[in-house]
């Protein structure tokens, strides 16, 4: 059993893998903010050994190795919510809290922002008309990339919580830094072309959904090397054309073919509860564009030089 960054145990949260004997595994751990003023440094190393004397522990361990996609869905929306916490940057004074359902337990990030604006000057310039920032995008942007097949967005959920409606999203497990991290450190992935198709993808998912806040901080990375978005509250702008469609040149067969077939109908059908009809209607067109624009790029350059990965249903 394998216990990645983010897992808790008991008031630790843990970092990452030290080591294993035969004994069992050793990790570095942290102690959480409410229980630090006991410890002499706030990192620790947690020994675990697993066996019949502490079922419950293996339990929990078990269980958050193995969680789908959708018992995050069920978790997210049914267990308790405790030891809230604000998260002191952004701009949307969102929290993080853990939650717990007597066996599992697991962070979460909870947003409830959703203001409309007629007029809105952005921080690094520009004006937008009609703007709107909300928490439901959150959601939308999950269930497109569920639709779409990416895995690249967290799970996220919409539950009420003191009478307001949050954006409840799981907490990215095995977190080693974030794209602004890796940029300012000059680290490269160990994968270069695994890379390079990860972020042709988060570029075509962000153009598609016209992510007017896509920056670094916005794209967490793991240990291995796996890129997770986040944070899509300025997305789905009712703009029907591609801002900057010179950052698409590679893009997967699959994710092509989903998006020849992503109408208003189907989008309706996948997050109709998240997003106005003509939020519905700019991801509709977008959609048309990049599948306009690859398949110019395919008849200029070959299929080989601008598609990768396997064809739905190989």
């Amino acid at each position: 059993m394998v216990l990645t960054s983010g897992v808790m145990l008991g008031v630790y949260d843990v970092v990452s893998a030290i080591g294993a004997d035969s004994m069992g595994e050793v990790y570095r751990a942290r102690a959480r903010q409410t229980v630090r003023r006991f410890l002499s440094g706030s990192l620790v190393a947690v020994g675990l050994v697993l066996f019949s004397a502490v079922p419950a522990l293996a339990q929990v361990t078990t269980a958050v190795a193995v969680l789908t996609r959708e018992q995050q869905d069920t978790f997210l929306r049914t267990a308790e919510i405790e030891d809230v916490q604000d998260i002191p940057i952004g701009v949307t004074e969102s929290q993080y809290a853990t939650l717990t359902d007597g066996t599992v337990s697991h962070r979460a990030h909870l947003q409830d922002v959703d203001i409309f604006k007629r007029e809105f000057r952005a921080e690094r310039g520009g004006t937008q008309i009609n703007f709107h920032d909300s928490y439901k995008y959150n959601i939308a942007g999950h269930l497109l990339d569920k639709h779409l097949g990416l895995n690249m967005v967290p799970v996220s959920v919409e539950r009420e919580i003191n009478g307001r409606p949050y954006a409840v999203t799981w907490w990215i497990d095995d977190f080693a830094m974030d794209e602004r991290e890796r940029r300012r450190r000059q680290l490269q992935a160990p994968d270069r072309l695994g890379w390079l198709y990860q972020m042709s993808s988060v570029h075509l998912f962000n153009q598609l959904i016209d992510n007017t806040d896509l920056n670094p901080g916005n794209l967490v990375i793991t240990h291995d090397w796996k890129v997770w978005m986040i944070d899509f509250t300025r997305a789905f702008r009712t703009f029907k054309q591609l801002r900057t469609p010179a950052v698409l040149t590679l893009c997967d067969r699959a994710l092509l073919a989903g998006l020849r077939t992503l109408d208003e109908a189907v989008l309706a059908e996948i997050a109709g509860e998240y997003l106005t009809e003509a939020e519905m209607a700019g991801v509709a067109a977008r959609a048309t564009l990049i599948v306009e624009h690859f398949d110019k790029l395919v008849a200029e350059k070959g299929a080989g030089a601008v598609l990768f990965g396997q064809p739905p249903g190989d």
